[in-house]
């Protein structure tokens, strides 16, 4: 551990202070990630499919299909917020 000399005013005596230790950022990303991103953006360009609204259609897709298996419990959540 690294120590680091603080001047206090009007103190002649240093006071060591600990530097925190760097965190390594882990990615967030599964393996091979990267390659399979760039595989699917190479397909969806040769089809003539921009990635992004590909991957957004995904996204809507996904989001619906959750709403509209969980109506009900959605409405119920709705009623209770009144």
């Amino acid at each position: 551990m690294r120590k680091v000399d603080i001047q206090n005013r009007g103190q002649q005596e240093p006071q060591t202070v600990s530097k925190p230790k760097k965190k390594t950022k882990k990615s967030s990303r599964p393996a091979n990630f990267k390659e399979f991103e760039n595989g699917a953006k190479s397909i969806l360009k040769a089809r003539g499919i921009d990635y992004y609204d590909w991957l957004h259609e995904q996204h809507t897709n996904l989001v619906n299909s959750v709403v509209l298996n969980n109506i009900d419990s959605i409405g119920q959540l709705v009623d209770e917020q009144k």
